[in-house]
């Protein structure tokens, strides 16, 4: 049985939301253990990029397994992707 493409676009799109909520908690997290002296050098309304790469290298083991559960997450993407013929711009990759 062929699965529905829409269907798959959608499962991705929520799949991407779930990466970036993962994300999120690595920064939270990152920045209360590993990164707390940096926190107090930002001054308020600076910008900063985070990547997942900078947390890759974390002494803490929740921080590893968040990192390594975003990474997989990222991969199924992908994998979903690609075996369904999808195209970057039919999901929210960059939102």
């Amino acid at each position: 049985m062929k699965v529905n493409k829409q269907i798959v676009i959608e499962i991705v799109n929520n799949l991407i939301d779930v990466r970036n909520k993962i994300f999120d908690q690595i920064v939270a997290l990152g920045m209360e253990t590993e990164f707390s002296e940096e926190v107090g050098g930002f001054t308020v309304g600076e910008m900063y990029h985070l990547e997942l790469k900078h947390f890759e290298d974390s002494k803490n083991s929740s921080l590893r397994k968040l990192v390594e559960l975003c990474r997989e997450t990222e991969g199924t993407i992908f994998s979903l992707m690609n075996f369904n013929g999808i195209d970057e711009k039919e999901v929210k990759l960059n939102n």
